[in-house]
This record gives structure tokens, C-alpha cells and sequence, in this order.
């Protein structure tokens, strides 16, 4: 089982990447050149609840030593809790923000269905940037499920899947592998790497958890690979080898991003 992020430790990101430019590069997960004042505004509102959220486990932590939470109702939430890069969807950083603080050990996370009128209910209130205090967790599960099922291109792009799926063979040597696996993330954009990166984070701790959430690295692999890795005109095969590749990232986080 991987390991819980307690204490001093958190997350891992902003480590050195090459300057070179890649030699294959992959289309940006962004927002469209042409997207309007009020959709910017409305992810800005997003951003600045994503903040709040964080900032409230922060607040949660706090108060244990003052009688306020117990200590395993802060691990619960998160201690350290890694905050969005600008570059992550607002809606994607809102629902990630609140699972930190309330979804950790929530039993079944992601894996019970949500009836989609309380889904549809939830984004509304987080597209309006109002607080999502009280929300059932497994509803913002559903939503950020259902965001990501609507991102037209995967966490890791296209272009690049049948050199995501050959690094799957690179098994001569644990070291062969994380060599390879590191090389093809150093080609991501920023946006799509910082995004990796960002929901990586997440998924690992989360399984970190599943003694409690049931949502193990292989079970967390097959739930959110496709929304990583699949060939464009998606099929059968590629969910597998894209949950054999999540799989193995989670499994080597530590060693890929530091």
C-alpha cells in the first residue's frame, strides 16, 4: 500500500525540467483563445472558492491542537493540502479542494452513483462560486467524474500515446522504466504536466487512504486511466493500458516528480 502524506511532507512538484524545446509537442489542456469575459470571470470565482476551501483545512488542522478536530479527523482532511496551479480548471480545483477536506475517508468514494439532478445542482453552485459547505462528497465525486469525462482531450494529450504505451514495455530494469516515464513527462506542456502532476497528487493520497475509502492504486488506476491516456477514436484496449499506466505513475510519484 502506498504510503499516507502526514506531517512535513506534501506533495512534490516544481522540479527542474529541460529547457530544450520537446520535439513532439502535445495540444495544451486550456481554456479556448475565444472563451468569453464571463466564462474567465466565473473561473476566476471558482479559483477564489478553491482557495477558500483550501485555506478551511488549514483552518481545520489548526484547531486540533485547541480541542477543535482530532488528529484523525485532520489527517482525514489533508493536512497539507497541495494548492491548484493557475492552469487547472477551476471547476477541477474546486471538487479536488473539497474531497481533500471531506472525501478522504468517505467509504466508496467514486464508486457510488450520484443522481445526476444533485450532480447538475452542485456545478451550478460552483460555477456561481458559491460555498459548497454541507454537499454530500460522493455527489462531488460524480461531478468531477463527469468533468473529466467532458475534457476533449486526455490529461496526456494524443500525440503521444503509442510512446505512453511502449514505456510500458521499458521492463528490462526498474530504472530502464522510470527513465523512459520520466523523459515523456519532461515533453508535456506545462499545462498538461502541472495538471499531471496536480491530480497525481490527489489520486495518491487518496488511495493512501484505502483502508478506509476503498479506493486502492489499481482500483483508482482503472476508475480515472482513460481520462489520462487514450488513443483518439477511443477503444477497449486502450482503458487497459492506460489503467496499467496510471498504475505504475502512482506507484513510482515519489520518484518521477521530485
Amino acid at each position: 500500500m502506498l504510503r499516507s502524506l502526514v506531517g512535513s511532507e506534501m506533495c512534490i512538484r516544481d522540479r527542474p525540467r529541460p529547457t530544450t524545446k520537446p520535439q513532439t509537442e502535445v495540444p495544451e489542456v486550456a481554456v479556448s483563445s475565444t472563451e468569453s469575459k464571463k466564462e474567465l470571470q466565473k473561473t476566476e470565482k471558482q479559483n477564489r472558492f478553491a482557495g477558500r476551501a483550501a485555506a478551511a483545512i488549514a483552518a481545520r488542522s489548526s484547531a486540533a491542537g485547541q480541542g477543535g478536530t482530532t488528529a484523525e479527523e485532520t489527517q482525514r482532511a489533508g493536512a497539507l493540502v497541495p494548492s491548484a496551479p493557475s492552469t487547472v480548471p477551476g471547476l477541477m480545483a474546486v471538487c479536488v479542494s473539497y474531497l481533500y477536506q471531506y472525501g478522504m475517508a468517505t467509504p466508496m468514494i467514486f464508486q457510488i452513483k450520484a443522481v445526476p439532478r444533485d450532480v447538475a445542482k452542485v456545478r451550478d453552485t460552483v460555477e456561481s462560486g458559491e460555498d459548497l459547505a454541507g454537499v454530500d462528497p460522493h455527489v462531488v465525486a460524480n461531478l468531477l467524474l463527469r468533468h473529466l469525462r467532458e475534457m476533449p482531450v486526455p490529461i496526456l494529450g494524443f500525440e503521444m500515446y503509442d510512446q505512453w504505451v511502449a514505456a510500458l514495455g521499458e521492463g528490462e530494469t526498474r530504472a530502464a522504466l522510470l527513465g523512459t516515464l520520466s523523459k515523456l513527462i519532461d515533453k508535456l506542456p506545462t499545462k498538461n504536466r502541472s495538471l499531471l502532476d496536480y491530480f497525481l497528487c490527489f489520486l495518491y493520497q487518496l488511495s493512501a487512504g484505502s483502508g478506509s475509502n476503498h479506493m486502492s492504486a489499481q482500483h483508482a488506476a482503472r476508475t480515472f486511466g482513460i481520462f489520462f491516456l487514450r488513443p483518439q477514436g477511443f477503444n477497449p484496449n486502450g482503458g487497459a493500458k492506460a489503467a496499467r499506466l496510471v498504475e505504475t505513475l502512482l506507484a513510482n510519484y515519489t520518484h518521477l516528480f521530485k
